[in-house]
């Protein structure tokens, strides 16, 4: 029995490559999925190989042109297949398994894991893992090694907008990452607050609904002084409108941060006095990323009433 020119063995053999490729393209690991789905197409074209020297006699029957039709014919519909989770390995790269592992590695004990992504890791995904590293290490007193991260990453996201001036998310993460390192930096502040608020107002002129955008902006706004422009109540405003987006971008690849902006949230209730709204953003925190230690930590340093 044929199907499109294949039998039953062809059939359970690009059965089982297609299962295996769409397992692959879970995987977490970029470089796995690329040297994984190589090794799938050499199995896949010496398959086809195999099959058309078992009903050849020594090869000679190869040059009928019938068989080499068939042969081409397997080879492309494999090839074809290959192809298409070859793209979505490709559109997965920038995706949310990259962050989800960008995230856990945050939550745990040390700095390791984050480091080693910020060195496997490429485009946005990069920029996320460098800036979480540069918090882990700054919240951990490690005030050089912070300023170190910032650095770099400063560096290589105002190259990256310079080449992408509409790429609104990674210019509201550099304005936030400049207004960050102030704090490992103060001394740079003079120069490093103005490019802040710059990059910030054009970023949201390109994407004012973007709630990873909204992040930035609420972060600079709650955490600069009065007397520079910063507002707990602009900072809460700009929070609300920020998780009314998220739900409404789960899906896309650059997401994250929610869990963030909920616990950000919590801190300007708590600026008012309001332990207790404080509380139900932080268990919201919880609820988005159980292991989320700053959300956890919050509740424990302000038990409920």
């Amino acid at each position: 029995m044929e199907y499109l020119g294949m039998d039953r063995v062809d059939l359970f053999a690009l059965t089982f490559i297609s299962a295996l490729t769409c397992w692959i393209v879970e995987s977490d690991n970029r470089h796995e999925k690329r040297l994984h789905l190589t090794i799938i197409f050499l199995l896949s074209f010496f398959h086809n190989v195999l099959v058309a020297f078992k009903t050849a006699s020594w090869g000679r029957r190869l040059i009928i042109e019938g068989r080499l039709m068939a042969l081409r014919k397997k080879l492309s519909f494999l090839t074809v297949g290959l192809l298409i989770g070859s793209l979505f390995v490709e559109t997965s790269q920038a995706g949310p398994a990259e962050i989800h592992q960008i995230e856990r590695a945050f939550n745990s004990d040390t700095a390791d894991r984050l480091s080693a992504l910020t060195e496997t890791l490429q485009g946005y995904d990069a920029f996320i893992a460098n800036y979480r590293l540069s918090t882990k290490y700054f919240y951990s007193n490690q005030r050089s090694q912070a300023a170190s991260v910032l650095s770099h990453l400063i560096e290589i996201l105002q190259q990256h907008t310079d080449a992408n001036p509409n790429d609104a998310e990674s210019t509201a993460l550099l304005a936030n990452v400049y207004g960050f390192a102030i704090n490992a930096e103060p001394a740079k502040a003079v120069v490093y607050g103005p490019r802040s608020s710059a990059l910030m107002k054009k970023a949201y002129a390109m994407e004012p609904n973007n709630p990873m955008v909204l992040l930035c902006k609420a972060t600079i706004e709650y955490h600069t002084p009065t007397m520079f422009g910063g507002s707990k109540v602009k900072a809460q405003s700009t929070l609300q409108k920020a998780l009314s987006f998220y739900q409404s971008h789960k899906h896309s690849p650059r997401y994250w941060g929610h869990d963030d902006a909920t616990i950000l949230m919590g801190l300007t209730f708590l600026e008012q006095g309001d332990v207790m709204q404080a509380r139900k953003y932080w268990q919201q925190a919880v609820s988005l990323a159980p292991d989320n230690r700053w959300a956890t930590f919050l509740l424990n340093q302000h038990p409920s009433l």
